[in-house]
């Protein structure tokens, strides 16, 4: 479907002939005009810029980049979006479509649609093509800015409510969204500020089905990943214990792992709503 969708925009952008048609296809999908010719008379012009899409220099560019890898295979650019350790293994060139376009992330345009799409490609840890996906993104995150990296994380969040309150289809995706959330707390790249809505939006997906183990398993890491700032730990605790109660042995000890291993990392570990209000001693 990537290479489909690559080959669509490359034909859309660097193709003069479809300009004309996707200004009428724009005008129909965003403005209500008619498709007819004899409709199209009576409706207002065509405004120039209508397509291409804001910012069609950069996609131009990402998507040439990809073009020229697909014709001669680009150490630099493998090196450049995934760093030296793709030069010894096969990167699907699917991947390489995902990775060129992830500098688009500087746009606004392009916030709520990329990240999305690399939410499923790097969110399911099911494909070995997951992992350079979230090395690009990580590679990504390390060189913004702290605000760019704000947005980023905060699209992660309003992704997340999307699928609280979007209906089963987009529930789906609730899974890659809090795998996603894990590997960004994992990595430092979540701000703090953002931590007690994100726990509010995780605690509401533990609740929302006691019996969907495969979401309670991936909203465990992201509980724990939240537990580096004390002012939201007892409450963070306060969930994780009530799991420990769970009817499902496996989710118990998946729980009972996560907050040993976390408490060997931190040693004194504060538990009190303010910083040094009370600790876990460390032995």
């Amino acid at each position: 479907v990537r290479e489909h969708a690559h080959d669509l925009l490359e034909f859309l952008i660097f193709d003069s002939v479809s300009v004309p048609l996707m200004k009428y296809a724009y005008r129909r999908a965003c403005h209500g005009d008619p498709y007819t010719l004899r409709g199209t008379a009576r409706s207002p012009g065509i405004r120039d810029g209508c397509w291409l899409p804001p910012h069609c220099d950069e996609l131009a560019s990402a998507l040439e980049v990809v073009i020229t890898h697909r014709l001669e295979r680009t150490p630099e650019l493998l090196t450049k979006m995934f760093g030296a350790q793709a030069l010894k293994e096969d990167v699907p060139f699917h991947t390489v479509i995902v990775g060129a376009l992830i500098p688009l992330l500087d746009f606004d345009e392009f916030l709520p649609t990329v990240v999305p799409g690399l939410v499923a490609s790097m969110g399911q840890f099911r494909h070995s093509s997951d992992n350079w996906v979230r090395a690009a993104v990580a590679r990504y995150l390390e060189s913004m800015s702290s605000t760019q990296a704000h947005r980023f994380c905060d699209e992660i969040v309003g992704g997340l409510e999307r699928c609280l309150t979007g209906g089963s289809d987009a529930a789906r995706f609730l899974e890659p969204f809090l795998n996603c959330t894990a590997f960004l707390l994992d990595s430092g790249c979540c701000p703090q500020e953002l931590a007690p809505l994100l726990f509010e939006k995780v605690e509401k997906v533990v609740w929302r089905d006691l019996s969907n183990l495969t979401l309670i398993s991936a909203a465990i890491p992201v509980l724990v990943g939240l537990l580096q700032w004390p002012r939201i730990r007892r409450s963070i605790l306060t969930l994780l214990l009530r799991l420990l109660g769970h009817g499902f042995p496996r989710l118990r000890v998946a729980v009972a792992q996560a907050l040993y291993l976390r408490f060997l990392e931190d040693g004194d570990f504060d538990i009190g709503d303010e910083p040094g209000g009370s600790a876990i001693p460390a032995d």
